[in-house]
């Protein structure tokens, strides 16, 4: 997972984390954690283990701090080959796959490792949503953001069922971003069936009118347990929508390097 550092300004995280561009279920060795049945073949679950930096270096003082390991990763895999077929899915094939997160969402809050929980899926890439779950960035008490946010979409609204609203959020993370909020307060693991279809259909009434695959499908939810989809033209992953930075070099390693380079020994000082 790697390793995450607060900064004490900005109260925003980093994790020092590899940015492979190798598909993550292409290069996947491992035995399936678990399948469901999908279409002809099954949904298989596999277990991300990337390589944890170590955390051999700190910096004294309480507002500082490191912690290595948080979280989990999975994968769920729907599709054998490389080419994501998510568009030509029925309604219905989307309703099951939805359900299929929702175990697996269920069976990972019973080890509390985080609430916040975030799925992406890019349709430029092999057919299987990457879940995240983190305790970071931490999420206090509060009233439920998506109940206020969805009695507020005004004319940023652009489509709206008796179950949820579809529309462009006040601050988009990209140039296109549409949102997907049920309109009562719902968590993932507790959606009913009529909540899922209109999710499912008003996904692919929004998903047929971006011109390419390029869109990341990202379903979300924090501590206030109120769960959204998030669409997004271009490629975004989970680090990326829970406001974390990726770094792929540990600063001191890079410290190390520069060090070196410029002969410096603080040793001699």
């Amino acid at each position: 997972m790697g390793e995450f550092r607060l900064n004490p300004e900005t109260l925003s995280f980093s994790v020092i984390a590899k940015d492979s561009v190798e598909c993550k279920a292409c290069s996947n060795k491992s035995e399936s954690m678990a399948s469901f049945p999908f279409k002809k073949d099954y949904v298989r679950i596999y277990e991300v283990k990337d390589t944890v930096q170590p955390s051999n270096y700190s910096l004294n003082g309480q507002f500082f701090k490191s912690s290595v390991g948080h979280g989990y990763e999975e994968i769920i895999v729907d599709s054998p080959a490389h080419g994501d077929k998510f568009n030509e899915y029925s309604i219905e094939e989307t309703e099951l796959l939805f359900n299929i997160i929702d175990k697996r969402v269920a069976e990972i809050l019973k080890y509390n490792i985080g609430k916040n929980i975030c799925i992406t899926r890019n349709l430029n890439g092999h057919g299987y949503f990457d879940l995240l779950a983190l305790p970071i960035p931490k999420v206090e008490e509060r009233n439920c953001f998506q109940c206020d946010y969805v009695k507020r979409v005004d004319n940023r609204e652009v489509h709206r069922t008796e179950t949820v609203s579809a529309y462009v959020p006040f601050t988009p993370m990209s140039d296109v971003q549409i949102n997907i909020t049920p309109v009562k307060h719902v968590s993932i693991v507790d959606i009913d069936p009529v909540i899922l279809f209109d999710m499912s259909s008003t996904l692919k009434k929004v998903l047929a009118q971006f011109k390419d695959n390029n869109v990341t499908v990202a379903l979300m939810e924090h501590g206030d347990g109120h769960f959204h989809l998030e669409v997004h033209g271009g490629k975004l992953d989970g680090f990326e929508l829970l406001g974390i930075e990726r770094i792929t070099v540990a600063p001191e390693m890079l410290a190390k390097e520069l060090r070196e380079k410029l002969g410096y020994d603080k040793k001699d000082k």
